[in-house]
């Protein structure tokens, strides 16, 4: 997990100081793409949310295949993959 320091850093210069993983890296830069993603959608006035764009937000934010654990209401476990769809 980076540091918030190495986050900003990496958001401002685009470099890393000190360790940090390859995967951690790759999130942080594709969180810092999404929320921009975001921004200009919201500063378009008259255009609606749309599935196209929120496809593309998740294929930007999500890296690679990952497992959900859950316990239904009688207590049972549970699990599903969320997996990226190009």
């Amino acid at each position: 997990m980076l540091t918030y320091a190495q986050t900003e850093i990496l958001l401002q210069f685009g470099k890393i100081v000190g360790e940090a993983t390859v995967r951690d890296v790759q999130e942080m830069t594709a969180s810092n793409v999404g929320l921009k993603m975001m921004s200009e959608e919201a500063n378009l006035q008259d255009m609606p949310l749309t599935r196209n764009f929120i496809r593309t937000l998740h294929k930007t934010l999500l890296r690679e295949d990952y497992t959900v654990y859950r316990n239904l209401p009688g207590g049972m476990p549970t699990r599903f993959t969320m997996t990226i769809f190009l």
